[in-house]
């Protein structure tokens, strides 16, 4: 069986597991759950901060109103972390349209809308991609801004790689035009 060119090397690159000339859809709709792994370090880094007050506390080379301020400082900073914490366990529903639209509803834990509809969303500068890590930055019509902290545990592993697949095409298309 004779092969033109073109068809050569189609047949090479397939074999050599290449795919050429295919267009591929970056179109995504994930539930973004808040990550275990993130959460039980923000747990780590208060209860470290604890340690830390309860060392400050019983420390006798410090004076005792130096020593005293510190320790309401730690403890107001668990305090704060510990609301921050409670507040961030939002889960949240994220839609990337094929020409790069992205939509976002926060929904419950069982899966029910908080707000009626998707609202759209756009990518902030800041937003980072790592292999493990995505913090986006994401801001809608009214200027409010969402920071989504996504580890691969935060979604199955398959829409963990495309949403970041997605979101690096999106940043490549905004920096090109």
């Amino acid at each position: 069986m004779r092969y033109s060119t073109p068809q050569k090397i189609r047949t090479i690159a397939m074999w050599c597991g290449f795919v050429l000339f295919t267009s591929m859809s970056i179109a995504i709709s994930t539930s973004l759950r808040p990550s275990p792994i993130l959460q039980a370090i923000q747990y780590g880094l208060l209860l470290l901060l604890v340690a830390t007050a309860a060392t400050l506390f019983f420390m006798p080379d410090i004076a005792a109103q130096l020593r005293y301020s510190l320790v309401a400082v730690c403890l107001c900073a668990v305090g704060f972390a510990a609301w921050w914490q409670q507040k961030q366990k939002i889960h949240y529903q994220i839609t990337i349209s094929h020409e790069g639209n992205i939509y976002l509803s926060r929904i419950t834990t069982d899966g029910t809308a908080i707000s009626s509809a998707s609202e759209l969303v756009s990518l902030v500068a800041g937003s980072t991609i790592w292999p493990s890590f995505m913090l986006l930055r994401l801001r809608n019509e009214a200027g409010r801004i969402y920071p989504l902290a996504l580890m691969p545990d935060s979604t199955s592993a398959d829409n963990f790689r495309a949403l970041a697949v997605a979101v690096r095409w999106i940043i490549r298309r905004k920096t090109k035009s």
